[in-house]
């Protein structure tokens, strides 16, 4: 599940508009997929073959589909992030059935992230850009406040089977096709 809020008013506003919001992460082998759902605003999806050449982003957002595909090369690049401080907290608690301990992550700019991560799950998180790969297990939960925008991601379920499909890089009907470069400058 996730959680944004804020006491900006401006910031509040843009919030209700998301509506309810939504991750989904899917794990197999080498392969993954994250499921960004933002109420009525849209969708995206990241799905990573950190092995093949074929990894796609697909993004449905007020009626636009764009479809960008990450050639291998993007996806093993280093993140331009910046460098991180990684505190281990003696703290655990109990997230959907896996023991969770305690990290705070704070960025040169003094950007400060709690996570709360198990060693019990083995996933690979190569090329999701959701997560930063610097705790020493997967996150169950993260939060952060940016510039008063308080955001909280909690897993709320695991299952440990997941259909092979989900994993499928082909380009539904629809979608027009971007590249890197032109999905970052729409960013801009």
């Amino acid at each position: 599940s996730v959680d944004i809020s804020s006491d900006n008013p401006e910031m509040a506003m843009m919030n209700s508009m998301m509506g309810d919001l939504k991750m989904d992460l899917y794990f197999k082998n080498e392969k993954s997929r994250a499921d960004f759902e933002m109420g009525s605003m849209g969708s995206t999806s990241t799905i990573i073959d950190p092995n093949g050449d074929n990894s796609v982003a697909l993004m449905n957002m007020m009626g636009m589909k764009i479809a960008t595909p990450m050639p291998k090369s993007e996806i093993d690049k280093k993140d331009d992030a910046p460098e991180v401080k990684v505190k281990l907290i003696n703290e655990t608690k109990t997230i959907i059935g896996y023991k969770c301990k305690k990290a705070l992550v704070t960025d040169e700019s003094g950007l400060a992230v709690t996570y709360w991560y198990t060693e019990e799950l083995k996933v690979n998180i190569t090329g999701q850009k959701t997560f930063q790969n610097v705790v020493p297990g997967f996150p169950l939960e993260f939060a952060t406040n940016q510039g008063g925008l308080i955001m909280k991601i909690i897993a709320t379920k695991f299952e440990k089977t997941v259909d092979s499909k989900m994993f499928d890089t082909t380009i539904p009907d629809g979608y027009t096709i971007q590249s890197m470069e032109q999905m970052e400058q729409m960013g801009k």
